[in-house]
């Protein structure tokens, strides 16, 4: 009878355990599920994968994870394990775009060992559509932004409230001798030369203290040693707040 106590007791503080490690899977925004590597049977999931694609325990996880007829072409289960088989310890992260759903994900895999003691495959997925979004939105931006610098005759740049260059155009570049991807970072310092790069930013920083457009008639030698003047407008960059971020 004391046997049978204890084993109940064990029984019962086990299920607790299990109750609570249910609940803080199901707490978690990502989708969390356990695939057979050997069958691709889906052993386990959590409330957010249950939201994202159903109720998919049961099913291979090219069946219900990824909605395709068949086993994935790209699927990297054995890139997790040992020649012997074993659960190799390495992590693969992979971002990819999910047609079924129409979502962005970022997936974490690695192999376990299951309760029943097989090598099993754990996937932590991410729903990332909002910041994929946003950096093709970035993106497209600072197409658009080259575009317009590069379709300007004259010398036109962006500059950091640090005084570094952000982007450049063509004209730039041909000027002073530097190609357009290595321009991005540098200072004046790094571009012109030292009694310029001064004069440049003095008036850089006085645009950015009072925080009003400046005009200044300044000389610029060319990558060939030709000196020329030039009829600058620098205006400061605001942020939302009214902060000085930049100047053009």
């Amino acid at each position: 009878q004391q046997e049978v106590t204890e084993r109940m007791s064990v029984e019962a503080r086990l299920d607790e355990v299990q109750s609570r490690l249910i609940n803080i899977l199901d707490g978690l925004h990502e989708a969390v599920y356990v695939i057979d590597m050997s069958t691709h049977e889906i052993l386990y999931i959590n409330k957010s994968t249950r939201d994202m694609f159903g109720d998919v325990r049961g099913m291979q996880c090219w069946q219900g994870i990824q909605k395709q007829p068949g086993p994935c072409h790209f699927c990297t289960s054995n890139e997790l394990l040992t020649p012997e088989g074993y659960a190799s310890g390495i992590r693969y992260v992979d971002e990819q775009y999910h047609a079924a759903l129409g979502v962005w994900l970022l997936t974490q895999s690695r192999a376990i060992q299951w309760v029943d003691g097989r090598i099993v495959r754990l996937d932590i997925a991410t729903d990332i559509t909002t910041h994929k979004r946003a950096e093709q939105a970035v993106h497209e931006s600072q197409l658009q932004q080259k575009a317009i610098l590069d379709n300007i005759p004259d010398i036109a740049w962006l500059k950091s409230k640090e005084c570094t260059y952000i982007a450049v155009n063509e004209a730039f570049s041909k000027a002073c001798g530097v190609k357009l991807e290595e321009v991005i970072g540098l200072t004046d310092f790094d571009v012109w030369p030292p009694d310029l790069a001064e004069k440049y930013r003095e008036d850089d920083n006085r645009v950015i203290e009072c925080g009003t457009r400046k005009r200044v008639e300044e000389a610029i030698v060319l990558k060939d040693g030709r000196e020329m003047w030039a009829d600058t407008i620098k205006t400061p960059i605001f942020s939302d707040k009214g902060e000085v971020i930049g100047i053009a």
